[in-house]
């Protein structure tokens, strides 16, 4: 949380052996596929549509099914979810070339997508955690923070208690009262502590899935 920011540290590119399923989901409009590196790990390969490139999904898609060759490498966006590691494309390097999904051109005739993956249940733990840490990230300006934003912090709160996270809300719940009571410089410590506890909880979560 306080070390710089860089764009592309979590950037890779992993030497991929083999892919393994591909399948789309309908209702997230995603592509996911099963990638194993040349030392044998697995891992997910995840890319959401996206409306300013309308042909990177299939463009995607043909590649990993071996469409423009054998797959060699994978670059992506790299980070650790339910116990595995994610993969967010970026480029795909195949025996014929280099296949940038973001670049490709629309399809000229729509592309048959893979078989449809079942959808994975939310997890009420997880989504309590995101929602607290999203609403504490959104409260800039501690001066000037509007009610509203408040709420929002102390109805995360709330979530977080019904899914039995007690002590994650007892810290969220600090923030707001300690601005309201002592102003924005006293705030600052309750709100590091309470986003910390957050990121933290929200990781062991996602290692424990």
């Amino acid at each position: 949380m306080v070390r710089a920011r860089v764009e592309a540290d979590a950037v890779h590119v992993v030497e991929i052996q083999e892919v393994g399923e591909i399948g789309y989901d309908p209702a997230e409009q995603r592509l996911e596929a099963t990638v194993t590196d040349a030392w044998g790990n697995r891992a997910t390969a995840l890319a959401t549509y996206n409306p300013y490139s309308p042909g990177g999904l299939d463009a995607l898609a043909a590649a990993l099914e071996g469409g423009r060759g054998e797959v060699r490498h994978l670059s992506a966006f790299v980070r650790g979810a339910g116990g595995g590691l994610v993969l967010d494309p970026i480029a795909v390097l195949t025996t014929e070339g280099v296949i940038v999904p973001d670049l490709a051109p629309p399809p000229v005739t729509r592309r048959r997508h893979p078989a449809i993956v079942a959808r994975r249940p939310e997890d009420p733990l997880t989504a309590a955690l995101e929602a607290a840490s999203s609403c504490l990230a959104a409260a800039r300006g501690l001066r000037h923070l509007p009610e509203g934003e408040l709420t929002d912090v102390e109805e995360s709160a709330t979530r977080l208690s019904r899914v039995g996270l007690a002590t994650a809300a007892a810290l969220v719940r600090v923030f707001p009262a300690t601005l309201r009571r002592s102003g924005p410089t006293a705030a600052v410590e309750p709100w590091v502590e309470a986003q910390i506890h957050l990121v933290t909880a929200a990781e062991l979560r996602s290692r424990a899935l």
